[in-house]
């Protein structure tokens, strides 16, 4: 992997990083950091901002209070070795070359994937 962390630290911090406002994102951008830091601090030392996902894939688990996010989804600047695999704790990152949502950026990039992620629900974003 060859990340430009300054530019992606340019780009989190530009505003074009923010993740939309659903209830799931919200839910999931208030925990993340806590719940899983050494994830948040590998992000971190390549320039990502762990509450910016590009896109979060969940399911739900209303009975046992959880929500199951397993693919979140980070963009970083530069290049990324296509089978490239990085475990901190119980998560994994991989590069996700054709499964995300179209970036619309014409720089060199990547989307980091990371998961599974387990959080609570947060009872007051229940709706």
């Amino acid at each position: 992997m060859n990340a430009d962390i300054q530019r992606t630290k340019a780009y989190y911090a530009s505003g074009n990083a923010e993740p939309c406002d659903c209830t799931y994102c919200c839910n999931y951008c208030i925990q993340i950091k806590d719940k899983y830091p050494l994830a948040a601090e590998y992000l971190s030392e390549l320039g990502a901002d762990i509450e910016k996902p590009l896109e979060l894939i969940f399911y739900d688990d209303p009975p046992n209070g959880k929500i199951h996010y397993y693919s979140c989804q980070y963009v970083v600047f530069g290049t990324c070795e296509d089978d490239h695999e990085y475990k901190t704790g119980n998560v994994t990152f991989v590069n996700n070359r054709d499964c995300h949502p179209y970036t619309g950026i014409e720089e060199p990039h990547f989307v980091l994937d990371l998961g599974e992620i387990v959080l609570d629900t947060i009872t007051e974003l229940k709706g």
